[in-house]
């Protein structure tokens, strides 16, 4: 955009300005000159937003101090979004956007099939994850990690939860065959009132199925790519970007995808951060073991949207024992591996040198989380040790068919 933007005639005297200070010129003039919002002069672009020092803390608009400091402003105009309005063929590009929102929005989705040219370029890219270890996941982000949400207790918050969504419409709860039959203005009525996809909204943020049955009533199912976020978890880079080149029709090559490899892009199994889900201290682990205690009811309450979703999507797009194992596996380096060995990270029970071995303080705590790893996984993680060991004989005599029935037990969590 910057090849056709015109430049106010403050910035031309670049020796008078500095160059933070140009930045925020060029904005303006994106965000305000008709070249660029294609509207009458002295409207700003729905993309952007006005700063204001009396106002720093706005959440879709925050005030930079540092504005104030080195060039004496209150005001300043920024980016809201990167979604430019465009006359059409100006640009060759493609245009993308991402959030969970959109799909339990019905007006969202209309106002997408409206705005577009043709409304069978469009491409939606949904990714879910086990509803139950993803309702676990944000709890443990917002009142674990973040301290937005002040309810310590997890299943106290799951259950009142649960209790606000049948009560929105008790008549369609655990009902799908009624949900399926609803025309569209009542299914999108039933969507809006209870599902209005807020952070913090647990419980209806994990139903994935009635969103995208409203969601196909606005667009095919062939524009749509659903994945489970276990599948993906465990995709390399090549495999992955071709996907959704394949069904976007956007580019890539060998070149593309070694330069994201060599940069550790487009692989979950080379992530190196920890989900705050699956940290040591007491409350999470604590917190672990109540999801443990009650995944029976879990499983209940998702049981008949599960089945939905697998309706919609395909039989085998499913959760189950298998996806609640791999959606935790970041707890679980095989004991002996080189992963785990001597340096304490994981579960591992090599030891290592001295140096190399954790503090006492440490040492307890992965075994806290270990005897927690125990009572979530329960005989998979015996059967991991058993094949953890037999792999390291593997040679000796009269093992080879223990070690085989070992990886078979464990199937495709160890996979």
């Amino acid at each position: 955009f910057q090849l056709k933007e015109e430049y106010p005639q403050v910035a031309l005297r670049r020796a008078q300005v500095g160059k933070e200070d140009l930045k925020v010129q060029r904005m303006e003039t994106f965000c305000t000159h008709p070249n660029h919002t294609h509207l009458p002069a002295g409207r700003m672009h729905p993309s952007c937003c006005v700063a204001r020092t009396s106002n720093p803390k706005r959440w879709e608009c925050r005030w930079h101090e540092t504005l104030r400091k080195a060039q004496g402003r209150t005001t300043s105009m920024w980016f809201q979004t990167a979604m430019p309005w465009v006359k059409p063929h100006e640009y060759n590009f493609a245009a993308t956007d991402f959030t969970p929102n959109y799909m339990c929005t019905p007006q969202a989705m209309a106002n997408i099939k409206l705005a577009a040219k043709d409304p069978r370029d469009l491409r939606f890219i949904v990714l879910m994850r086990d509803p139950i270890m993803r309702t676990f996941s944000e709890w443990s982000m917002f009142a674990l990690g973040w301290g937005w949400d002040h309810e310590p207790d997890f299943l106290k918050k799951m259950h009142a939860q649960m209790r606000d969504f049948e009560r929105c419409n008790a008549t369609l709860f655990h009902r799908i065959d009624l949900v399926k039959a609803l025309p569209d203005d009542e299914l999108f009525a039933y969507i809006t009132q209870c599902f209005r996809g807020k952070a913090m909204e647990y419980i209806t943020n994990s139903i994935y199925p009635v969103c995208v049955l409203g969601a196909l009533r606005f667009f095919p199912k062939e524009q749509f790519l659903f994945l489970r976020f276990e599948d993906m978890k465990k995709m390399h880079a090549p495999g992955l970007l071709r996907l959704l080149a394949n069904f976007t029709g956007l580019h890539t090559d060998d070149e593309i995808i070694a330069r994201l490899q060599g940069e550790r892009q487009c692989e979950m199994l080379n992530a190196r951060k920890k989900p705050l889900s699956f940290g040591k201290d007491k409350r999470t682990v604590s917190a672990r073991a109540n999801l443990s205690a009650a995944m029976g009811e879990f499983e209940a309450f998702f049981q008949p949207y599960d089945e939905l979703l697998s309706e919609l999507v395909d039989p085998n797009f499913k959760w189950g024992a298998d996806t609640h194992r791999l959606s935790a596996d970041v707890l679980i380096d095989a004991p002996g591996s080189k992963k785990g060995r001597g340096r304490g990270k994981g579960l591992g029970t090599g030891r290592g040198s001295r140096e190399e071995r954790p503090a006492a303080g440490v040492r307890k705590a992965i075994k806290s989380a270990k005897a927690e790893a125990k009572a979530m996984l329960g005989d998979d993680l015996q059967l991991l040790r058993g094949k953890a060991r037999l792999a390291a004989i593997g040679a000796a005599k009269g093992r080879g068919a223990k070690q085989k029935a070992a990886s078979t037990s464990t199937g495709q969590f160890v996979r």
